[in-house]
């Protein structure tokens, strides 16, 4: 049988990613502000999964999904086969709400649910999942995981 070695490398030539990478995570907030940016006058839900390594530095980021105005759908494939390509010891999953309002919806946090029970199993756990809105000029978010809003 012939072993085939993948991997996974954030492109340098995306701009949108240049702040990115080595970026340390503390919570939410720390994240907000990384990427918060990206989603300024962003007309479609789009989902991004970023990997972390073991002192919760962002080693890899992708799009798992871009939607329409009101939602976007997203699999545990999309979050997880990139995480687990680019060795992340675990994953962030960061999603905008083109309405700025930062609430989960119950969809949001049923993916949730969903993506930390996968995680779990994969042995690459979901830390976060984070909604965020801009409204009057100010970058908003929320967490969906219970207890980090």
């Amino acid at each position: 049988m012939r072993h085939v070695r993948l991997t996974m490398v954030v492109s340098e030539a995306e701009p949108r990613w240049s702040s990115v990478p080595d970026t340390i995570l503390s919570g939410p907030e720390s994240l907000a502000s990384a990427i918060g940016h990206l989603y300024r006058d962003e007309p479609r839900e789009i989902a991004y999964g970023f990997g972390l390594d073991g002192r919760n530095r962002i080693i890899s980021a992708w799009t798992v999904s871009v939607g329409t105005t009101g939602s976007t759908l997203v699999h545990p494939r999309e979050v997880f086969t990139p995480a687990l390509l680019s060795n992340a010891s675990s994953v962030v999953l960061c999603h905008n709400h083109p309405s700025g309002n930062p609430e989960p919806s119950g969809d949001d946090i049923s993916l949730t649910k969903r993506l930390v029970s996968c995680g779990q199993h994969l042995g690459v756990p979901l830390v976060d999942h984070v909604v965020i809105g801009w409204a009057e000029g100010a970058c908003r978010w929320r967490s969906c995981i219970e207890g980090r809003v």
